[in-house]
């Protein structure tokens, strides 16, 4: 059965590369600051294929699918019921913020 999110990208794979206990500590309880933690893992010429990778994401995906992406990703935390989606949103606000 073909997953709905298709193959993840290289730079999706290096974001939830970050996703560990050190980036939570540093984040501060803050999933802006999480989001922006974790995009120094993804190289500058893979931040514009993430960013389309997580509009299709986000505008296709259900919360309980998007957790199901993210747990099949080397990410050492996982997130709860509505956790993916909030953490993608932010990662997708700030790559937006940031390449304009």
């Amino acid at each position: 059965m073909k997953r709905p999110e298709g193959n993840p990208p290289e730079g999706f794979r290096d974001l939830c590369s970050g996703l560990h206990q050190d980036a939570v500590y540093f984040a501060d309880g803050r999933i802006d600051q999480l989001a922006a933690n974790c995009i120094e893992f993804v190289p500058k010429n893979k931040r514009a294929e993430l960013r389309a990778y997580l509009e299709k994401l986000l505008a296709k995906l259900t919360p309980a699918e998007l957790n199901g992406v993210m747990n099949r990703t080397k990410a050492a935390i996982s997130f709860r019921r509505h956790g993916s989606k909030e953490f993608l949103m932010a990662v997708l606000n700030v790559l937006s913020r940031r390449m304009g």
